[in-house]
């Protein structure tokens, strides 16, 4: 499928995320980032930069109502939300 990657593609987009997080958002060790995606690439690559830019990572369920979504963010208070177009 076109989601594919090789681990080289894999890697420079991991990488090149995690740089956005630290260096344009300014995110770092010990901040909340919550990933609200569906379980496609785009989300593990968005977990796994997250995870080397030292954060704390938060996936949250893509399926849940918007009241429970609120209420996980209201608890987590994440610094980044990182989202796909299908949420």
């Amino acid at each position: 499928t076109a989601d594919m990657r090789t681990a080289p593609q894999l890697l420079e987009r991991i990488g090149l995320l995690s740089h956005a997080l630290t260096r344009c958002l300014d995110v770092g060790s010990g901040d909340v980032v919550v990933v609200l995606a569906e379980a496609r690439t785009a989300m593990m690559e968005a977990l796994l930069a997250s995870l080397d830019a030292g954060t704390i990572v938060a996936p949250l369920n893509w399926r849940w109502s918007a009241a429970e979504v609120t209420a996980a963010m209201t608890r987590l208070q994440p610094r980044v939300l990182v989202h796909d177009a299908a949420c």
